[in-house]
């Protein structure tokens, strides 16, 4: 392979980011297609020359030709331990680099399992995507562990889509309302900053404001793309960002630092 040449597609809380090779070289995968594996993790290595599978082996004895972690010291929660013994499951049946061995680790590992028996029994039902799954779990936390409040305010419709048009006219462009609303949001965070702002054991406001949107995928999942340093942007130049992102994300080539670092969303 080349230098650049796309590799493998990574499946992300987000979006599928495709990974490009670092060099030139031959490339030896260590993972299954659909494993799930967790950060930091080895997906494979790129050397100069062509090796046997022997000497592939050898250079990554931690991973045995599964891809599965051959360590069996890892230490294990008396949770998770029961829940192993109950259905039979061992070291070799979860994730790789796992420190710690938790009760949330062999769960996961059975919901993988039962769905892969659906699967089997039922080829054409449509289950959920890795990509949902990760959304429900990461929303469902939030909501349970993080102080939520919540403001309902009715605006005239109307007005906005005047308010709008006559943005776009003045300025010589195409200007919808979804734009506008996010636009507006970045230059009020500007103004009041608590809304742009994180949990940590209090309210931490961030020191930039950077814009995610929610993006519709034709494949019904749904991607947030950052727009960073979104308030310092020209509404045309926000625009062009918008209309940017959305195109990449059609052509599955958002890398990793177009969804990660928002502050805020839409």
């Amino acid at each position: 392979m080349k230098g650049g040449d796309p590799i493998c597609e990574v499946e992300f809380s987000k979006a599928v980011i495709e990974i490009a090779a670092p060099g030139d070289g031959y490339l030896y995968p260590s993972r299954a297609i659909g494993e799930q594996v967790p950060v930091g993790a080895v997906l494979g290595m790129v050397l100069s020359a062509p090796q046997d599978a022997g000497s592939v082996h050898a250079l990554a004895p931690s991973m045995n030709a599964q891809g599965t972690s051959a360590d069996v010291s890892v230490p294990v929660t008396q949770k998770a331990q029961a829940l192993m013994q109950a259905h039979g499951l061992t070291i070799a049946d979860l994730p790789a680099g796992l420190d710690i061995v938790r009760e949330r680790d062999v769960q996961s590992a059975l919901n993988q399992r039962n769905e892969q028996g659906a699967r089997q029994a039922h080829p054409g039902l449509d289950l959920t995507s890795p990509t949902r799954r990760y959304a429900a779990n990461a929303l469902t936390k939030s909501w349970r562990e993080i102080p939520h409040s919540h403001l309902v305010r009715w605006i005239d419709a109307e007005a906005v889509e005047a308010r709008v048009a006559a943005e776009g006219r003045a300025r010589d462009m195409m200007l919808s309302i979804s734009d506008w609303l996010a636009w507006s949001v970045a230059q009020a965070a500007k103004t009041d900053p608590r809304p742009n702002a994180y949990w940590n054991d209090g309210i931490e406001p961030h020191a930039g404001i950077h814009l995610g949107f929610a993006l519709n995928q034709s494949n019904g999942e749904l991607i947030v793309p950052v727009i960073h340093g979104a308030d310092g942007l020209a509404l045309e130049d926000f625009v062009a960002r918008i209309k940017g992102l959305q195109k990449t994300a059609v052509r599955r080539k958002l890398r990793p630092e177009d969804v990660t670092g928002g502050s805020i969303c839409v």
